[in-house]
Parts: structure tokens; sequence; C-alpha cells
């Protein structure tokens, strides 16, 4: 009979405390947030969502279900109005693809018929392996405060959360003043002070050169269309 070293034990006895204290902070910090929080396991079961999430879907879904995949949401609707199936929305495809999503607008309908429009920041995590472990999505609700100084602070915050869970930069920038707010994931990709707000060409000289001209393309998009959207480049 084969017994197990107890060195051996003991390490995964550690390393099974420590997943429980990681747990339990992550939850603690996600329970705090003023915003919608929820998260998904590689199959779409929600296995995770805070108070907020709740308000914003207005109701609570099940946890671990598969009948509720992708969303604790009743329905879900474009920024035009349309329909999207559960299966079709950014939490799904972000589980599908392992790519993420910053600042999408979607709009939430509750069992009651009334609306909420949120900002959604969907960032997709990866086990020990390299694979595709779930998704978490933040969700910020800008139903009545689209567009002010309020809604691009509370963005950025939400670009560090997000970022620090993915280990993935990201920037918000003001126009038409074209200054940009670094979040902190950023700064450290860089080795840069938390805080740094570089120009847009300032910003720019820290991508490779092939690059370059597809940010700006999109920022001067934003200039011209008077819109706002996210865009992802390695």
């Amino acid at each position: 009979m084969f017994a197990r070293p107890l060195t051996d034990i003991a390490e995964r006895q550690q390393a099974a405390d420590a997943l429980r204290r990681s747990e339990t902070q992550f939850r603690e910090a996600m329970d705090d947030l003023p915003v919608g929080a929820y998260r998904c396991d590689a199959e779409g079961r929600i296995t995770y969502f805070n108070e907020c999430a709740a308000q914003l879907w207005g109701r609570e879904p099940r946890l671990h279900d598969l009948t509720e995949r992708f969303s604790g949401a009743v329905r879900l609707l474009a920024a035009d109005g349309t329909f999207i199936p559960r299966e079709q929305c950014r939490m799904a495809r972000a589980l599908a693809t392992g790519q993420s999503c910053s600042g999408a607008e979607i709009t939430i309908e509750r069992l009651d018929a009334t609306r909420v429009t949120v900002l959604e920041h969907v960032h997709a995590t990866s086990d020990m392996s390299g694979g595709h472990s779930g998704a978490m999505n933040v969700l910020l609700d800008v139903t009545d405060r689209r567009h002010d100084e309020e809604t691009v602070r509370t963005q950025a915050t939400l670009l560090d959360i997000a970022g620090k869970v993915a280990h993935l930069g990201g920037w918000t920038i003001q126009l038409p003043s074209r200054m940009l707010t670094w979040s902190d994931e950023t700064c450290a990709i860089h080795d840069l002070p938390s805080g740094y707000k570089p120009t847009l060409d300032e910003g720019i000289g820290y991508y490779p050169v092939e690059y370059r001209a597809e940010v700006l393309q999109h920022v001067e998009a934003c200039e011209r269309d008077g819109t706002s959207y996210d865009f992802e480049v390695p």
C-alpha cells in the first residue's frame, strides 16, 4: 500500500487554505463594490454575484445552474433595442474566445419591464495551465449619468479592478484634451508609478509601432462621431 508523504499532504493543505483565503478576499472586495459584479465558470454557470448585480437584474439567479448561464438578467437588449440571447451575450463570447471586453453598453430588462443601461467590463480568467477557467463581469449603471466626469472616474476604477484580476492593461481618454487615465495594471506593465496620466501622443509611444496608427484611428473615430466604445490591441 502506497502512503503519501506527509510533506506532500501539508503542501496540498497549505494550497487549499491559500485558495480559501483568496476566495474570501475576492468576495469581500466584490461585495463592497458600489457596482454590479458577477462571475461565471468555464461552462457559463454563475458562481458568484453581489447585491448590486441582483438589484440591476431585479432578481437573484440560482448559482451553479446550467439553465441560468452567462447572466442573471431576464432579458438583454442591444443599444438599438434588439433582443440578445444569453448564448450571444458578451460573457458567453468571452468564455468561448478568452477575449475580454471593457466599456460596452447593454440594456437589462427586469421582470417588471423596467430597464437599466449598464456598461459591461467582461474579463476572462485563466487557470494555471493557461486554459479558460471562467470570466468576471462588472456592471456600471449609466442609466442617468452617461458621459459625465463621475462615470469616467468610475470606469477607471473598474479598469483597475478587472485588470488586476485578468492581468490586462487598460485606459480611458478624456476628450477633447486627449489626456489618458491609465489603470494601475497598465502602469505596472510599463514599470511606471500608479496614477500616471500621459497625453495621447505619449501613451501611443508605449505601443509597438505597428499598432500606433490603429489606436489613433479609434480615438479619431470617437472624436468625429461623438460616441464611445472599447477596442483591444495586443
